[in-house]
């Protein structure tokens, strides 16, 4: 059997959680077939090789000859970092004309991420047919945890999701307010499943990740922010700091051995952290699953409207304590989630039990 995923594979946006959802539902999905491709909507080959040997020549001359040298030493070497990371995990297929896929592929599986967030996709016809699989026989339209990213569907969308979803023999969420969405538009019950990359064991992260260099092995503690960096925050980590931890900063843009990392150490230094702070869902979820002590601050933007799927991942797995506003009693390196992974052993079956049916199985 052969299966190809529609799920956001923008090669120009190196983010951790996109990337490492995509591995994981890869993953999953051995269970039902070997011949697994993401689909990908330019020719990311050709392009990665052109873009290479510009950096090196852009490299040997010192951006003396670059017209936006910002590009060629942050943005390029990120993007390339993950590029690897996608070659080696991430075998694509190139979507130049989506109808010539239906004859090549038994099932398509859209999910996970916010493939049904319109916003990708307002102005776009080809990543509309691609994330609602308006090009595939009803029949091989599977959807594995997609997310709407919003808590309603923006004016004149409703009778396109509608009339899409309608199709799919069985229907599948990220979160309760997308199964809101669901009922209200088709009156289907749509199943909440967890983000695909609760679905591997930390054994299985362990396979792909990878230390850094200079990094050290022990207490440590990584950070990982999204929004910006409150006053709160810099205390919490300046006493981490005098109380002898290193911290290692993700996303600053200051420290480029730690801002151009992939994927593969991005999962390392999590399993190996002392502590994590962070205002990152995936960055939560990594946390849990290699049982680090972390904590979770809500994200410092005003455009930032997903915390939901925070509280919701974080009240289903016994976790709430984790939040630093949530109000309850919690010590910063208490990282007991035993009745949590009772709850995701219970998540993990029901999802299996979904993709089941899904395939027919």
């Amino acid at each position: 059997m052969k299966i190809a995923i529609s799920t956001i594979n923008e090669k120009e946006i190196p983010n951790y959680g996109n990337r490492l959802q995509a591995y994981a539902v890869r993953e999953s999905l051995k269970r039902y077939a070997t011949d697994i491709d993401i689909i990908c909507l330019n020719n990311c080959g050709k392009t990665y090789n052109k873009l290479r040997i510009k950096y090196l020549y852009q490299r040997f001359f010192k951006y003396k000859l670059a017209k936006n040298p910002d590009f060629w030493r942050f943005k390029f070497p990120k993007n390339w970092n993950f590029y690897k990371f996608d070659k080696k995990y991430l075998p694509d297929v190139n979507a130049e004309n989506l109808k010539d896929l239906n004859s090549q592929y038994d099932y398509f599986v859209v999910g996970s991420d916010q493939v049904w967030n319109c916003n990708w996709y307002e102005k776009d016809s080809v990543r509309k047919d691609l994330y609602l699989l308006t090009f595939a026989e009803p029949q091989k339209r599977v959807c594995y945890s997609p997310s709407f990213g919003v808590e309603r569907l923006p004016d004149g969308w409703d009778e396109i999701f509608k009339e899409s979803l309608m199709k799919f023999q069985n229907v599948s969420v990220r979160e309760q307010a997308g199964a809101k969405i669901v009922k209200d538009l088709t009156h289907k019950d749509a199943e909440v499943l967890v983000d695909p990359t609760l679905m591997l064991n930390k054994e299985d992260w362990l396979k792909i990740a990878k230390k850094p260099k200079g990094i050290k092995e022990k207490n440590f503690v990584v950070t990982y922010f999204l929004g910006q960096r409150t006053e709160k925050i810099t205390k919490q980590m300046q006493e981490l700091e005098n109380d002898g931890y290193t911290v290692y900063n993700l996303n600053d843009i200051e420290n480029l051995n730690l801002f151009l990392l992939g994927p593969s150490e991005f999962v390392w230094l999590i399993a190996n952290a002392s502590l994590v702070l962070t205002d990152s869902f995936h960055a939560c979820i990594f946390s849990f699953l290699f049982t680090k002590p972390f904590l979770v601050y809500k994200r410092d933007d005003k455009e930032d409207c997903m915390f939901s799927r925070m509280e919701t991942l974080l009240g289903k797995f016994d976790l709430m304590r984790k939040y630093v506003d949530s109000g309850v009693e919690n010590q910063i390196f208490e990282c007991d989630y035993k009745k949590g992974f009772e709850i995701l052993k219970e998540e993990r079956e029901k999802t299996y039990r979904f993709l089941d049916k899904s395939f027919g199985k």
